[in-house]
C-alpha cells in the first residue's frame, strides 16, 4: 500500500509556489532531483527551462509516481531555511529536526610526498640522460615522453618536483605557489579555504544552513595496512567524497597503481578532479597526461568527464578553474553525504559486522 500523502488542488498550488521560491533556477532544481530524488537524467522529469513549468512537471511526476512525500522532504532538506517550503513541510508534518553538526566531506589527495617525488625525479632524469646519449628506451615510454614534453615547454624537473611536501595535502602546484593566500600550506589549505567561504555564503543566505567541513583520508588511503585502506575506500564508496589527483603523480607506481587498484574513480558518488601541476598552456604535456595516463589509470572517471559529468573534471592548471570546480562540487558532495547518512543510519545501528569494521563511527561522526 502506498503511504504517500494526498494533496488537494489548493495544496498543490501552495507547493508549486514554495518550490518556485526555493528553487528560482531550473539548474538547481535539477540538481535536487538528481541528488535527492535519484532521478537520472533529471531532464527526464524536469524538461522545461521555464522554472514555473519545470516545477509543475516535477510535482505532476511526483503525484503520479506516489513520491509527493519524498519530493517535499528532499526539496526542503536541500534548501533548508526557505520559509515557504519549510512552512509547507511543517504543515504536513514532514519537517525533520535541523542538525547543525558539520557534514564531513571526505577527500583523498592523490599526490606524491617529497620523498616519492625525489625518487621519480631521479628515474626521469636517468631516462632523459640515457635517451640523450642514444642508449635509452624507445620514445614510446610514457615517463620519457612526459619528461621531453615538459622540457620542450620550458620546464625543468627540479622546478616541478619542488612542489611536493611531507603529506599529499602539502602539495602545491606551480600555479598555486604564485598565490599568496595559500603559498605555504598547499592544496589542502586551498580546499579548507573554499569550504570556509561556502559555509559563510550559505550562513548568510539561510540562518539554519548545515555547514560542512573537509576531512582528509589520504594517509589512510595510501597506508601499507590493507585493512586501513579498505576502511577508507568503504567510507568513500558509501558516503561519497572527492578524489583529487595530481596528474604528474600518476607516474609514481605507489600512486598510479593504488588509484587503479582501488577503483575510486569508478564510484558514481565520488567526485573526481585531475589537476595539471603546470600551466594549461603546456598543451603537449597535458595531452600526454590524458592519452598515456588518465585513460589507463582513471578510465572510469575519464569516461564520466567525456559525458559532461559535472563532478568529474580533467586538466585544469590554474587557481580560478580549480576553485570554480570546488565551489560547484563540494556542496553537491555534501548533499550526497547527507543522503547516504539518512539511508544507512538505521542499517549501521543494527549491523554488528559493520560495527566491528569500525565503519559505524565514521557514519555517526558525519
Amino acid at each position: 500500500m502506498n503511504d504517500d500523502i494526498s494533496l488537494d488542488g489548493e495544496d498543490i498550488e501552495q507547493l508549486n509556489k514554495a518550490l518556485v521560491d526555493a528553487y528560482p533556477e531550473v539548474a538547481t532544481l535539477r540538481q535536487m532531483v538528481r541528488w535527492r530524488l535519484n532521478v537520472k537524467p533529471p531532464s527526464r522529469v524536469v524538461s522545461s527551462d521555464n522554472i514555473r513549468e519545470a516545477v509543475d512537471q516535477l510535482v505532476s511526476w511526483a503525484e503520479t509516481e506516489g513520491r509527493l512525500k519524498d519530493l517535499i522532504t528532499e526539496a526542503h532538506n536541500f534548501r533548508r531555511g526557505n520559509p515557504l517550503l519549510a512552512k509547507f513541510a511543517s504543515q504536513h508534518e514532514l519537517v525533520q529536526d535541523v542538525d547543525n553538526t558539520p557534514t564531513k566531506v571526505r577527500f583523498v589527495i592523490a599526490a606524491m610526498t617529497a620523498t616519492q617525488a625525489g625518487t621519480l625525479r631521479q628515474r626521469l632524469e636517468a631516462k632523459l640522460d640515457a635517451h640523450t646519449a642514444g642508449s635509452g628506451p624507445e620514445p614510446a615510454d610514457a615517463e620519457l615522453k612526459l619528461g621531453k614534453a615538459l622540457m620542450e615547454c620550458g620546464y625543468t624537473l627540479s622546478t616541478l618536483f619542488q612542489s611536493y611536501g611531507p603529506t599529499p595535502e602539502a602539495w602545491h602546484p606551480q600555479w598555486l605557489t604564485r598565490q599568496a593566500e595559500v603559498t605555504t600550506q598547499g592544496i589542502g589549505a586551498l580546499i579548507e579555504s573554499v569550504v570556509k567561504q561556502i559555509n559563510s555564503v550559505n550562513a548568510k543566505q539561510s540562518h539554519d544552513s548545515v555547514p560542512f567541513e573537509a576531512v582528509f583520508l589520504s594517509e589512510r588511503f595510501f597506508s601499507s595496512d590493507e585493512d586501513v585502506v579498505g576502511e577508507a575506500v568503504r567510507e568513500m564508496a558509501e558516503l561519497g567524497g572527492t578524489l583529487i589527483v595530481d596528474s604528474l603523480s600518476l607516474l609514481h607506481e605507489d600512486i598510479g597503481e593504488k588509484i587503479k587498484k582501488e577503483g575510486l574513480a569508478a564510484k558514481e558518488n565520488v567526485a573526481t578532479l585531475v589537476i595539471s601541476p603546470y600551466s594549461p598552456n603546456t598543451l603537449s604535456a597535458n595531452q600526454l597526461i590524458e592519452t598515456e595516463l588518465s585513460k589507463q589509470l582513471l578510465w572510469p572517471a575519464y569516461r564520466r568527464f567525456q559525458s559532461l559529468d559535472h563532478l568529474c573534471e580533467f586538466g585544469p592548471g590554474d587557481l580560478l578553474p580549480v576553485k570554480r570546480w570546488l565551489y560547484t562540487a563540494l556542496p553537491m558532495a555534501a548533499t550526497q553525504v547527507s543522503r547516504a547518512l539518512e539511508r544507512n543510519l538505521e542499517l549501521l545501528r543494527n549491523n554488528p559486522k559493520l560495527r566491528r569494521n569500525g565503519i559505524q563511527n565514521a557514519f555517526y561522526q558525519r
